[in-house]
């Protein structure tokens, strides 16, 4: 999963883009509106994780509303191999709100 993605994702309600950095068990990443910042864990063909975001610039709604901070838990296949156009699904659910979901499309962009 190492590498530079482009992360598009949606709960349904609101849709958005951004950009992640998947080193080690590291993620880090953002948008427009949220830094993320969060770990992941391979393991028996699944990668499984948690993400902090903020909003650093106040104003603008997460995909989830009106929130500044969130945490989310998010879970996919692994994949056989990563290489720049490799695409992955995953699912994720707010920490503490499980019912609130979100589906994320990742495109591996550089696996370096």
């Amino acid at each position: 999963m190492k590498g530079l993605w482009t992360v598009h994702f949606s709960t349904g309600q609101a849709a958005s883009n951004g950009i992640a950095v998947f080193d080690g068990e590291k993620l880090v990443g953002g948008d427009h509106v949220f830094f993320w910042i969060g770990s992941y864990r391979e393991s028996n063909n699944k990668i499984t994780g948690t993400l902090r975001a903020e909003n650093y610039v106040g104003g603008s709604n997460s995909v989830f509303g009106p929130l500044t901070k969130l945490e989310i838990e998010f879970e996919a296949a692994a994949p056989a191999s990563v290489s720049p156009g490799t695409i992955e699904s995953a699912t994720g659910r707010l920490i503490g709100q499980p019912q609130r979901s979100i589906s994320i499309s990742l495109t591996c962009r550089d696996s370096q």
